[in-house]
């Protein structure tokens, strides 16, 4: 081969590989443009903006809202602003119709992105652009749409009332109880008004999807779409006093009048309780509530005692006699002389108790009789 041939071979080697240098670079282009429109698909949907300038319905401009910080479109020297309403009320006035345009679409962009899972992301009010007379302060848009941003943002978070607001839907589903109802039937062997339950009832569960409404990051409605019961609730079922039970007199023929220990509300009367007899009220209080003395008399009992926990006992003369249950303090003697609605004692949880309250009865001659029937007369 002569050195004139080896300097061709070398050159058509040269622009071969060079050719295909050139080719695979075509290749990779294409692929990405290729991979760029598949993809494009997967992009989360964009809101739908809700408001209209001049009186014409607007669509979102996406290439609009895309760079943030927001570029301040070049005003027009014009004599009138373009104004957004909020239902009506100024939100704030640009130089131009284009300008609230994008202070709107930025909004609804920016917040579409903060949570993907939210849907039908719009402004909560009636929102207008419109066109008016320039008067009074004109805002940049950077510097509108930052405030009503950071309004909404502070919104979601309990701190103020923005000026506009944005509104969302999700549907979310979540196990949750289903309550009990009370069934009641009448028992002649209590007093009228008395109510005690003689089986608890048990809460259900069920699995729910709704559609959830929010406005400013806030659930404002939910609207169930489905439930499935996962376990039925149980009725609880409740004795309701009839009988007009008489107060008893006492050894000399008289009827004292009791006060309620507490000022609270009766979760537990005289009588049957799940059961078995339940011979005083029960009044749930917080612990450490100050218990009065029903009537004036003489600490008969003040300490420990069974189920009763921290007790104190007074007796009243002519065969009645009161407890006061459950104590977290007592603070009485025996033999000290107290007077009705004294201090007595604190409200605590002790002995068999489930919760902080008093137990109160009242007993004539050493058997416990119903105590509602001695408040009012």
């Amino acid at each position: 081969m002569t050195r004139m041939d080896e300097k061709r071979r070398r050159a058509n080697l040269r622009r071969r590989n060079t050719a295909f240098a050139i080719f695979s670079i075509a290749l990779m282009l294409m692929s990405t443009v290729v991979f760029s429109a598949g993809t494009k698909a997967d992009e989360p949907p964009q809101p739908t903006p809700n408001y209209t300038v001049d009186g014409v319905p607007q669509s979102l401009d996406t290439e609009n809202v895309r760079q943030i910080p927001i570029e301040t479109p070049v005003p027009t020297d014009t004599p009138e602003m373009a104004v957004i309403l909020a239902d009506g009320l100024r939100v704030g006035a640009l130089d131009t119709a284009g300008e609230a345009q994008y202070v709107l679409d930025s909004l609804l962009a920016y917040f579409t992105a903060q949570d993907e899972t939210m849907e039908n992301v719009a402004f909560a009010q009636e929102v207008q652009v419109v066109s008016l007379p320039k008067a009074g302060r004109i805002s940049s848009p950077e510097e509108l749409y930052l405030k009503l941003r950071d309004d909404i943002v502070a919104a979601a978070q309990g701190d103020k009332t923005p000026p506009i607001g944005i509104t969302a839907t999700r549907v979310e589903t979540v196990t949750e109880r289903i309550d009990y109802d009370t069934v009641y039937f009448d028992d002649d062997s209590m007093a009228e008004g008395a109510v005690n339950v003689h089986t608890n009832g048990v809460r259900g569960k069920r699995r729910a999807t709704y559609v959830c409404t929010y406005i400013n990051g806030m659930v404002a409605e939910r609207e169930m779409l489905s439930e499935t019961v996962l376990k039925e609730p149980v009725s609880r079922v409740s004795r309701r006093g009839t009988a007009q039970i008489a107060a008893q007199p006492g050894a000399d023929g008289t009827v004292p009048v009791f006060m309620m220990p507490v000022d609270g509300r009766i979760s537990s009367y005289y009588g049957e309780r799940r059961g078995r007899m339940h011979y005083g009220l029960d009044v749930p209080m917080p612990e450490g509530t100050e218990l009065a003395a029903a009537l004036g008399g003489e600490v008969t009992f003040a300490g420990e005692r069974g189920n009763y926990g921290l007790l104190v006992e007074i007796d009243h003369g002519n065969g009645f006699v009161t407890r006061y249950g459950h104590n977290s303090k007592n603070l009485v003697k025996v033999g000290q002389k107290v007077s009705k609605g004294q201090t007595i004692a604190l409200v605590g949880n002790t002995g068999n108790s489930a919760c902080p309250h008093v137990h109160f009865e009242i007993r004539l001659h050493g058997a416990a009789v119903d105590p509602f029937p001695y408040f009012h007369r």
